[in-house]
């Protein structure tokens, strides 16, 4: 069921999709659009004075399914999957847990690799994207660079969990040139269903979440 957009997560704009993204108040419809990046099995929305309210919309780039969301808060739960992802927010917070431990993305502060174990998560209000990337491809990036990582270890890199600290000299450029690629994503040749015809996009993506998990 739509509602009247008002203030509140109604004035985030996201990264993507903002004009086909009405604000809606059925947590079912961002559960069906976070699984086209991630492995979730369940969505629920936790109190809030306004009620659930949620914006969103998704994208494909070659191999790589994207989620723009901004919603009330939710916790969720997710199971193993064979792919790792990550989370980049531009309002609020976003806590991961992964066996025991406690993975934060605090939009201007931190974003969050995950590497595909099961994991539970709480948020505060918030908006940003996750998008999902083959773990082997990753560590290719990761590989190929102007001072490589060796492959072991890049392969050991993309098995676990980190904390990409966003205040590092060389996150701000890298997140801004992320901002750029998914601005590109409007374009009709991603939208989900359709095969993108920006050739290329998913390079950057690749190449840019390379950048931004393991800084230079």
């Amino acid at each position: 069921m739509a509602r009247q957009r008002t203030s509140g997560i109604a004035g985030h704009s996201l990264w993507f999709g903002e004009r086909e993204a009405p604000l809606l108040s059925d947590p079912d419809d961002l559960q069906e659009k976070l699984a086209l990046a991630v492995n979730i099995r369940q969505l629920d929305p936790l109190p809030c004075p306004e009620g659930f309210q949620q914006r969103s919309s998704i994208r494909i780039a070659g191999d790589i399914g994207l989620a723009a969301i901004a919603s009330t808060p939710t916790q969720s739960s997710y199971d193993d999957h064979h792919e790792c992802a990550i989370a980049v927010l531009q309002y609020g917070r976003i806590d991961y847990e992964l066996a025991g431990q406690i993975w934060s993305a605090e939009a201007g502060l931190s974003a969050v690799f995950l590497s595909g174990e099961a994991m539970r998560v709480r948020t505060t209000p918030h908006a940003g994207v996750v998008f999902n990337l083959s773990p082997q491809l990753l560590a290719r990036y990761l590989g190929d660079r102007p001072e490589p990582m060796p492959i072991e270890q890049a392969l050991a890199w993309v098995q676990r969990p980190h904390r990409i600290d966003l205040r590092h000299p060389t996150a701000q450029p890298s997140l801004r040139a992320l901002r750029m690629v998914l601005g590109l994503l409007d374009d009709p040749a991603c939208a989900p269903g359709q095969l993108p015809q920006l050739l290329g996009l998913d390079t950057m993506l690749y190449g840019l979440s390379a950048a931004l998990i393991a800084p230079r």
